[in-house]
């Protein structure tokens, strides 16, 4: 294909995406669409299908770019609607045409079925043309596919829906016959022959498929001219054919019975009462009802609900509401009156026609209640909900029970799901009397806290869910003077599951029953003021639902004893971890609602959870105490009193004897002494915010030994509670100088000695928290004891990046709680002396680059340490006396943020920039090119930016190379980014970089050259930028931004670079860095003719290593560099013919003459081996 034919297409594919980037800007802006506005869009994406090319990759791309629309109308189908007709219409029209070509007309019928897909077959297939003259090309059509062809099954589809709305045609198929063509021979009967393509499909693999041939087959069969003939010949085929498959032909078995539920749920009940007792007898069949696979036990349960013998009616007897207006909700009392339901009507005297079937039928359903799949349960409980309907009172009554009888501690949450779903069906039809309420009621207050653990997850969300759909249900059912004594409990119970529910999609049925509920009854106790602030949206953050929305739910006291009931009930204790700490949290929040029972019923209940054996009840009961007494404690305070004028001396006494009787009963050891040290050290932080008095020495001793041994136990949660425990602690029991603090201080620094990473990380982070008070006299020892643990050390120990991070952030506390002066004293005072010390440790970990073969680069966690320090530290000594920061201190600060802020991990590239920028803004003196670079970084336009997005931040810091003070540490931190392995931030940054380049003018490209040619001196050996200079090489020569200065015979730059190349690679066995230096030698071949001669002979040499990848590699690169620059050997079509031709896997022996054939073609001398010594 010559390159003008290729040019519509591709013209085609650029238009695709140009449209595909327009369209992401509107994606996500908001949660509804108004309407559907890519008429245009669409109507030219069906014109190119018509017009356009027939080429696999234009049809593929066009296919994605309409599919990719459609989907964003797949909560709101009902925005195509007036669209459909003319979309229809078009493809259909392309898919009719005998000069659509076999791919095109497919690919309509594709789209026919993306538009299927969101706006469903049902609807879609109403707006498909039917009239007699599309009857015989739609069957010819597909008859013609092959069925077994799964790249074509969209027609087929499509093809199968379109002809059950034609066969529905009101006129007797055997006038449309065809007539006899050719030699005598007559086409079979159109019936037949719709009937034969309906079955074939039928057992076909694809469910998509089987469904619409049972459509198709569905609507013929009930056709008034196929009833005598083809219904019954169907049904006794259909029973045959079940009857002798095995449980393994489960996919015929399921096309078959859904083809049966749809002929039973569209034909005449007369036709269809023939057959119900010999379909139910075959149905009855264990094959069927328990088969393995859930689509056949889906479209059995389907069938069995709808075998009709009884005749269809509406229940006199069931619950009548009448008006349901939202309007009358808003009325006064007085108006609404006469729209109150009326009793109901007693029974007609209509004999029930009731066989004995029937009772066989409803077991089924009330099984199918208790399958594992969801969507079984759920079309069980609408078909018993609608035979209860047609059943007497009496037999509903029994249906009723039999259904209560699934919510009981025997059966298993699929009883009590499939329940809670048929529950809801009644009452939405009105079956459910007001004398079977209170125990409905019951029963859905039980499930809606449904919860069972089963080992590390737990079981009922899906219970609760349905729950709060019957709640939902009831309230459009009943009237509200029926429901006004569930009320509060309803309410309280639902407002339970909105603010305190683990699981999302419960908080949100929650709220949106209860908003049902105050809408549609109007007795919710302050519905309208709870909804305005606790609605579907705002319960979705879980901690904001525990701490904010609980608190002011709260505060309507209707809603706070079931609250503060619910959470130490069931929350507290819950198996969930997180659950139990928000529990605590929010205990702590809802006791100022209520003091006094909290006081008097809650604490008595947790003291006696707090020493059980259970360790979720006992970590969440000692988390939950401590939070509630600090609440009382802040209650006392704030009302000018103290904690004992709230609880008395006998539960106080008990509050501090928790801890030395955790302790007898060794609970700090062992199984969950985990969870139980944790829970612990909250407590004492809490009883120490709280000001619990009358503390003897021996309690003391013990919570400081109990943190203590915390601050080195191995799990970081644990030792950061200690941490908070000992801050506490101190700050409430050491309040004067004493040798207890003293000895405090030592045992800390001791232990920040041991060779032992975990007890380094918590001591280190204990010294961070100590107060000022606490820090007098002892300033001078423990500064210099965290700037030791800075140090990066040598073996094992300097790869301890989390100790080095905590003695960082533990420095940084210090320096935020000390006072600073330039002459201050060193016991007491950060002077200029130990600020410097400071610095220089903090600037030296920006270089910590500490790689782990597991985790990968592990220093960054110190680098960002380091930075946040280096921010809060320069923003304080500013503050204080900007005489303390010099001038090289102010660069050196700079110049490393604006490094970091190139470099290639998401996370530290976005804190250095903010800090930059947050500095460049601030006072900070001595700030180089201060004025310039706020040019560049505008503070309004620097709020809007992302600094994770390399595509925001590389264009702005690379101006920054034209500033001779910053420019080796940007190019630094580019050549990182350029050469790492993360795409997307090569990608930008090389993008950055060469637009950068190709701005520049001859001076500043040789200041670019000298600066990068220094990162290869400076680097000789540095392993992590070894292979990133080199990757960053083969990019910069590829993309030509420096090809004036490598192709100039009086610049020495490339020559220099090809030296440092050599020397960085030599000796090496890394396949990545001889393959880098085979493409950076490739690369140089555009260079003057003594660079091109060097790298030549190198490429020589690579053409025989021992590596066969290597020499494969090499002879590749080197065939598309021929392509590529023109006159780099004379005899370039034998080169490439001996390149392309040899095998460069074979042994080395055998390719060395002709490697030195190619040297002499290419005029260098050949490589000579070189005996070793």
């Amino acid at each position: 294909m010559s390159l003008n034919s290729k040019r519509p297409k591709m013209a085609a594919l650029d238009m695709i995406q140009q449209d595909l980037q327009e369209f992401d800007i509107r994606v996500g802006l908001g949660c509804a669409l108004e309407s559907f506005v890519e008429t245009k869009i669409i109507e030219e994406l069906i014109s190119n299908l018509e017009n356009g090319s027939s080429d696999f990759a234009t049809l593929e791309a066009a296919k994605e770019h309409f599919i990719k629309i459609l989907d964003q109308y797949q909560e709101q189908p009902h925005l195509l609607d007036p669209h459909l007709d003319w979309i229809l219409a078009s493809l259909l029209s392309i898919a009719r045409s005998p000069d659509t070509c076999t791919a095109v007309m497919h690919q309509s019928f594709k789209y026919l079925y993306y538009v299927t897909k969101v706006r469903h077959y049902k609807v879609v297939v109403r707006h498909l043309p039917h009239e007699v003259a599309d009857l015989e090309p739609v069957l010819a059509l597909l008859k013609s596919q092959d069925s077994s062809d799964k790249n074509k099954w969209e027609t087929q589809y499509i093809l199968l829906l379109w002809l059950s709305i034609i066969i529905i045609i009101p006129f007797h198929l055997s006038r449309l016959d065809s007539m006899p063509i050719g030699d005598g021979y007559q086409k079979k009967p159109l019936a037949e022959r719709v009937m034969a393509e309906g079955l074939k499909y039928l057992s076909v693999g694809s469910e998509t498929l089987q469904n619409a041939a049972a459509y198709l087959i569905c609507k013929f069969v009930t056709r008034p001219d196929a009833v005598e003939s083809y219904l019954p010949q169907f049904i006794e085929g259909a029973l045959q054919t079940l009857s002798k498959s095995e449980s393994k032909d489960s996919i015929f078995q399921r096309g078959i019975l859904f083809t049966l539920a749809l002929v039973f749920k569209d034909g005449k009940r007369d036709d269809l009462l023939t057959y119900v007792r010999p379909v139910l007898k075959q149905l009855l069949n264990p094959k069927f009802l328990t088969n393995r696979e859930t689509t056949t036990r889906k479209s059995s349960i389907k069938l069995i609900q709808r075998l009709n013998f009884l005749k269809p009616r509406i229940a006199t007897w069931r619950y009548q509401r009448g008006n349901r207006s939202l309007i009358t909700n808003l009325l006064p009392h007085q108006e609404t009156i006469h729209r109150q339901s009326e009793s109901p009507k007693p029974e007609d005297e209509e004999d029930y026609d009731l066989p004995e079937e029937l009772e066989e039928i409803i077991e089924q359903l009330l099984n199918g209640l208790k399958d594992k799949d969801e969507c079984i349960r759920w079309s069980a409980a609408k078909g018993i909900g609608r035979i209860t309907g047609r059943l007497p009172k009496e037999l509903a009554d029994d249906v009723l029970k039999s259904v209560l009888e699934l919510f009981n501690s025997r059966e298993g949450d699929n009883s009590w799901h499939g329940g809670c779903l048929c529950l809801a069906e009644l009452g939405r039809r009105g079956l459910l009397l007001l004398d079977n309420l209170n125990h409905v009621t019951s029963v859905i207050l039980k499930a809606l806290l449904y919860d069972q653990q089963r080992g590390h997850f737990s079981v009922g969300s899906r219970i609760r869910d349905a729950a709060c759909y019957v709640c939902w249900a009831f309230a459009r059912a009943f009237e509200p003077k029926d429901l006004q004594c569930y009320v509060k409990r309803i309410a309280s119970c639902l407002v339970v599951v909105m603010v305190f529910d683990r699981e999302v999609k419960c908080r949100r049925a929650a709220a949106a029953a209860f908003q049902e509920n105050v809408g549609r009854q109007g007795t919710f106790p302050h519905g309208i003021d709870v909804l305005t602030t606790v609605d579907y949206f705002a319960v979705s953050s879980i901690i904001r639902s525990y701490l904010e929305l609980s608190v002011f739910v709260a505060g309507f006291e209707e809603y706070t004893l079931a609250l503060v009931e619910h959470l130490v009930d069931r929350k507290v204790v819950h198996w969930d971890k997180n659950i139990r700490e928000l529990s605590a949290q929010a205990l702590h929040k809802l006791t100022s609602c209520n003091v006094s029972y909290a006081v008097e019923h809650v604490l008595f209940r947790l003291l006696k959870m707090a020493i059980e054996n259970n360790l979720n009840e006992r970590h969440g009961a000692i988390l939950a105490l401590g939070e509630v007494i600090h609440a009382v404690g802040l209650v006392a305070e704030s009302e000018g009193r103290s904690i004992e004028d709230l609880i008395d001396s006998t539960t106080l006494s008990e509050v501090k004897n928790i801890i030395p009787r955790l302790q007898e009963m060794n609970f700090f050891q062992g199984l969950g002494a985990e969870l139980t040290r944790h829970a612990v050290c909250k407590y004492i932080e809490k009883l120490s915010l709280a000001k619990i008095p009358k503390l003897d020495n021996d309690q003391i001793d013990l919570w400081e030994s109990l943190i203590l041994d915390n601050l080195s136990y191995e799990n970081l949660s644990v030792q950061k509670s200690a941490v908070n425990a000992l801050s506490a602690l101190c700050e409430r029991y050491y309040e004067t100088p004493s040798d207890k603090q003293k000895h405090l201080i030592d045992s800390l620094m001791t232990n920040l000695k041991i060779p032992n990473k975990m007890s380094r990380i918590g001591f280190a982070l204990a010294l961070g928290s100590l107060s000022k008070r606490m820090l007098a006299d002892h300033l001078h020892q423990v500064t210099p004891s965290l700037l030791r643990c800075i140090e990066t050390g040598e073996g094992e120990v300097a790869k301890w990046v989390e100790v080095r991070k905590s003695a960082i952030e533990a420095l940084s506390n210090i320096c935020e709680t000390v006072n600073i002066a330039k002459d201050g004293s060193q016991r007491s005072e950060i002077n200029a002396e130990t600020l410097d010390s400071i610095f220089t440790s903090l600037l030296k970990s920006l270089d910590d680059y500490t790689a782990d073969h597991a985790r990968g680069d592990i220093g960054v966690v110190v680098r960002e340490a380091a930075m946040s320090a280096i921010e809060g530290l320069v923003n304080r000594v500013t503050e204080i006396d900007s005489g303390l920061v010099s001038e090289e201190l102010t660069a050196a600060v700079m110049r490393n943020l604006a490094q970091q802020a190139q470099e290639k991990i998401d996370s530290a590239r976005c804190l250095a920039a903010n800090i930059f920028v947050n500095l460049l803004h601030s006072d900070l003196p001595f700030i180089p090119n201060r004025d310039e670079l706020r040019g560049i970084f505008e503070r309004e336009n620097c709020k809007e930016i992302d600094w994770k997005r390399p595509q925001e931040s590389y264009p702005l810091f690379i101006q920054m190379l034209d500033y001779p003070a910053y420019a080796y540490h940007v190019l630094l931190g580019i050549v990182v980014s350029i050469g790492g392995n993360i795409e997307h931030v090569v990608k930008h940054s090389n993008a950055a970089l060469t637009s950068y380049l190709k701005s520049c003018d001859e001076s500043k490209l040789n200041n670019f050259t000298s600066i990068y040619l220094d990162i290869f001196h400076r680097h000789p050996r540095t392993p992590r930028l070894a292979l990133a200079l080199l990757n960053t090489t083969e990019m910069l020569l590829v993309s030509k931004g420096l090809a004036a200065l490598i192709e100039s015979e009086t610049v020495d730059f490339a020559e220099k670079l090809f030296d440092l190349v050599m020397a960085k690679i030599a000796k090496t066995r890394e396949f990545v860095k001889l393959i880098a230096g085979v493409s950076i030698c490739c690369a140089l071949l555009q260079a003057h003719k003594r660079v091109r001669e060097k790298a030549l002979g190198q490429i020589a040499i690579y053409l025989c290593v021992e590596f066969p990848r290597v020499r494969r590699e090499c002879a590749a690169k080197l065939y598309e560099s021929l392509i590529m620059y023109e006159d780099v050997v004379e005899e370039v079509d034998e080169v490439m013919e001996i390149l392309s031709e040899t095998n460069w896997d074979d042994q080395v022996v055998s390719l060395r003459p002709i490697r030195n054939r190619l040297c002499e073609l290419m005029k260098i001398p050949a490589p000579r081996l070189v005996k070793k010594v």
